[in-house]
């Protein structure tokens, strides 16, 4: 097959998608030098905090990958 004859489709882009979440009142993070996440988080009580966090991805699931990599995230609450 020749080149000719390939449809090329572009690369898809990044999208910034907001995740919100529940997590441990004391959290470990793990940073990357090419991180582009942004995060808040609010303790609720001594033992949890809920947070949103905006993580630039080309879907839905490999934001919260990337943001499951970075934090411990116990549960992710959807609007939904």
């Amino acid at each position: 097959m020749t080149e000719d004859n390939i449809i090329k489709f572009p690369e898809i882009k990044d999208t910034v998608h907001i995740l919100k979440f529940k997590v441990p009142a004391v959290i470990r993070m793990n940073r990357e030098s090419d991180s582009d996440i942004a995060l808040e988080i609010e303790r609720l009580n001594p033992t949890e905090g809920i947070g949103q966090a905006w993580v630039p991805a080309k879907n839905m699931q490999e934001a919260k990958k990337k943001l499951h990599k970075m934090i411990q995230v116990t549960e992710w609450l959807d609007d939904a």
